[in-house]
């Protein structure tokens, strides 16, 4: 792994034990999961980001769009689709 990533994914992760609450740092620590191919850690961090921005319309169409990315790189199709759908809907 990056050196340079692996520094942020540390550093984000002791602010999301700081703040728990934040959906930025997770989507931000999925987004450098998703760098480095760890598509699991990426999935789970949008997916938790996205269950905290309740209400938050855009951010939460974000997060699903990244899911759905994800997903596509996990070759489930049928899963990126759904994500996308919902980030339209």
């Amino acid at each position: 792994m990056d050196t340079k990533y692996k520094k942020e994914i540390n550093l984000l992760t002791e602010l999301i034990h700081l703040e728990p609450e934040n959906e930025e740092h997770l989507e931000r620590r999925g987004d450098l999961y998703f760098r480095i191919e760890n598509f699991n850690k990426a999935l789970t961090d949008h997916t938790n980001a996205n269950r905290l921005a309740q209400g938050e319309s855009f951010y939460v169409a974000r997060c699903l769009c990244d899911e759905g990315k994800i997903s596509e790189q996990n070759r489930r199709d049928d899963d990126a689709l759904e994500y996308y759908e919902m980030a339209i809907g």
